[in-house]
This record gives C-alpha cells, structure tokens and sequence, in this order.
C-alpha cells in the first residue's frame, strides 16, 4: 500500500506568496487613502475665524413678568443678546437677539430692518 501523492498546483488556490502580496498592496492603497483624507483635512481652511468677545452686562426689569433680564453686548462683534433665568427650570432662557451692525446701518443701504 501506497500513501496517496497530492500534488499542490498553482491552478489549485493562491499560494502564501500571492496572498501575502495581495494584502500588502491592499494594505498599501487604503494606507494611501487614509494619508490622501488627513492631508485634505489638514489643508482645509476654515472660515474666518470670530474674534473674541468684549462683553458689557447690564440688569433691567422685564415687562410682564416678576423676573429680570440681563442684557449681554458684545462690542467686538457688534452683537446683543437678552437672557433669563426660569427658577422652576433652573436654566437661563434666550429672550432676544439683536445683530448691531445691521440695525446701525441706515436704511436703504442694505442693512437695517
């Protein structure tokens, strides 16, 4: 009795070597796609960039209602914005928003209201 003989073709399935060599280069073009999307993250320019703020706070009295107001300017940025606090919420609550370089634009001109 004879072991049988079984012979190993190329025809028969990939060897290691092509395998291996297949996973490189596979490996090497998601490699190369990775770099490709951080370079194109990297070179991206933002918008411009908002300056920082100079704030000027003032309290006042709000119509209607028991609780104040404070009034938030923004100098810098030429804009205004007007909160509260709610109690039974404990969070601050917008009540308006005013851009400034608009409303000091006169009307007609593009700006205004």
């Amino acid at each position: 009795m004879h072991a049988p003989v079984v012979a190993l073709h190329p025809a028969a399935g990939p060897t290691r070597a092509r395998l291996v060599r297949t996973l490189l280069i596979v490996n090497a073009g998601v490699a190369l796609c990775i770099g490709a999307a951080l370079v194109a993250v990297a070179s991206a320019q933002p918008g411009a960039a908002r300056p920082a703020g100079q704030y000027l706070m003032v309290n006042a009295k709000t119509q209607g209602n028991s609780a104040n107001a404070v009034y938030i300017v923004d100098s810098v940025n030429r804009e205004m914005v007007v909160v509260r606090w709610n109690n039974n919420q404990s969070k601050f609550e917008g009540l308006g928003y005013r851009n400034l370089a608009i409303d000091a634009t006169p009307a007609g001109t593009g700006g205004g209201r």
